[in-house]
């Protein structure tokens, strides 16, 4: 098997080697040729993996798969990995037709799970933590849209251990698939935050700590999934921050403090309370309490919730109806109406010198009385059964170039 295997992946290299060639006036027939190898490869890797899928599934004696000896399964693995065939198989899925792929991701997310014999877990945990390509394979895998799922669940299977996580996150790919979630490709987009909230919500103190030693980093990247104007990017970025900041066991609270803690961050999230969207608006006021709660606001932030507070309340006493099933949720949108009315005048900015606050003036709405009105947004799916007009988004790098007239 293992040498099948081998040659299988030889065979495919070879292919590829080929389909390089492909264009020069004395190989025209390459094309052919490497379709013809790539199929028959193909077929081989899944025949192969198809047994030791087999073999891996009767480690824990799972139901359908005959009892392997720990001895004997040991060798065989072994083998696999010293010859290193799981990633060099990662490398080649673009050449493997689609169940072949599948058995590949099968295999290794197969390796990864929980339930192994132990000794099994530690090596294939040991391989993979130290190969200096794996991580780089599977996030490349994102690049295709056709292979994202396949690297996705290989990943998201790491997630469940936690050594993996911690040399994920030392590898700096977490960037990466930030990146990748602001892909225009929905599946794409759904996969990587998939796999973001796994890397950050499976070992939720490892994490943290690995958040607040990269908070610069991650957050400039983070705040443009929430400024991305595209409505599931949006939506998906604010449902992982509020997860992560409002977990119960409180692991990201120094993270969220700092988060809170900047005006800048408050001018997104004031930017998505008072978005279209009664969803988006809902999450953003999850987040927006914390803002108004936190007893260290920076003076730049204070001025800003100070000067707009009446604006601030009089959208606010309307979110109850939002959820108008939540008396939790009503209770705490009164809680906050009370603690904005509340906001004391900030004396001076941090340097000192006084400024004057950034104010938000309600654009006048007009009354929409058919779809051809102007402003008139036809989206049925994110709104319910119910038309409104689309309010203008302040779209500012940060709180000292907020526009005057467009709260």
């Amino acid at each position: 098997m293992v040498r099948g295997i081998s040659e299988d992946v030889e065979e495919l290299r070879e292919v590829h080697n080929l389909d390089c060639a492909v264009g020069a006036p004395h190989v025209h027939y390459a094309s052919t040729i490497s379709e013809d190898k790539r199929r028959l490869a193909s077929a081989h890797v899944h025949e192969h993996l198809h047994e030791a899928l087999e073999l891996i599934r009767g480690l824990d004696g799972e139901v359908g798969h005959a009892h392997v000896p720990i001895g004997e399964a040991m060798e065989i693995l072994e083998r696999l990995i010293d010859a290193d065939l799981p990633v060099q198989l990662l490398a080649e899925l673009p050449h493997l037709e689609f169940e072949a792929r599948k058995d590949v991701m099968n295999v290794c997310s197969t390796l990864l799970r929980p339930g192994l014999p132990k000794q099994v877990d530690r090596r294939v945990e040991s391989y993979l933590r130290d190969h200096p390509t794996f991580f780089s394979i599977l996030i490349k895998g994102y690049c295709a849209e056709e292979l994202s799922l396949h690297s996705g669940v290989i990943l998201r299977s790491c997630a469940r251990h936690e050594e993996l996580v911690e040399a994920f996150l030392d590898s700096g790919k977490l960037f990466d698939i930030i990146g990748f979630a602001h892909s225009p490709s929905i599946e794409v987009s759904s996969d990587a935050f998939c796999t973001l909230r796994e890397m950050l919500m499976k070992h939720k103190e490892l994490a943290a700590g690995w958040l607040e030693d990269n908070f610069k980093q991650f957050f400039s990247l983070f705040n443009r999934l929430l400024t991305s104007g595209n409505y599931c990017v949006e939506r998906q970025a604010q449902k992982l921050l509020v997860d992560v900041f409002l977990d119960k066991q409180r692991f990201f609270q120094r993270v969220m403090l700092k988060y809170v803690s900047s005006a800048d961050h408050l001018v997104i999230n004031m930017n998505l309370l008072k978005d279209s969207s009664r969803a988006l608006q809902a999450d953003a006021f999850q987040l927006f309490k914390l803002f108004v709660g936190n007893p260290h606001k920076p003076p730049k932030a204070q001025q800003i919730l100070f000067k707009n507070k009446a604006k601030i309340a009089a959208l606010l006493a309307s979110f109850p109806s939002l959820k108008p099933d939540d008396a939790k949720f009503g209770e705490e949108v009164k809680v906050t109406i009370k603690k904005v009315n509340e906001l004391a005048a900030p004396i001076a900015l941090e340097d000192g010198t006084k400024k004057r606050a950034q104010t938000w003036h309600a654009a006048p709405i007009r009354e929409l009385t058919s779809p051809t009105s102007p402003g008139f947004c036809p989206s049925k799916i994110f709104q319910g059964h119910h038309w409104t007009p689309q309010v203008q988004r302040v779209r500012a790098d940060s709180a000292d170039s907020i526009e005057s007239d467009v709260f």
